[in-house]
């Protein structure tokens, strides 16, 4: 993933903010995301939108094509989707014997 801060040229155009002019070719093929999504752990938790590693793993062929559009528009146009930017926070046990709140640490469930 690409993290960049958008910035507004002189003329009003949007783009990530890089040292040369050279616009950055970057692009997410299908391939790429069904080898991600092949490689997720069946058994993590899902994100706020509800859908399981397990269930991206096992339509990877049916979605790759889609989220690579997805994926591709975002570069694009240097956003992140609204539905990307949710999260979950859980408190996962630091050690097993639990005493008070600073034995717990927090974990961000996110959408893939």
């Amino acid at each position: 993933m690409v993290h960049s801060k958008t910035q507004t040229s002189s003329s009003g155009q949007r783009g990530m903010g890089t040292e040369s002019s050279t616009p950055i070719a970057l692009r997410i093929s299908e391939d790429d995301v069904r080898q991600i999504f092949l490689k997720q752990k069946r058994r993590q938790a899902p994100g706020p939108n509800g859908v399981t590693p397990a269930c991206l793993k096992t339509c990877a062929d049916q979605l790759d094509f889609i989220f690579s559009q997805i994926f591709n528009r975002s570069l694009e146009l240097c956003e992140v989707p609204a539905c990307f930017k949710h999260s979950t926070i859980i408190p996962m046990p630091k050690k097993p014997k639990i005493t008070g709140l600073n034995d717990y640490r927090p974990v961000a469930l996110t959408s893939v």
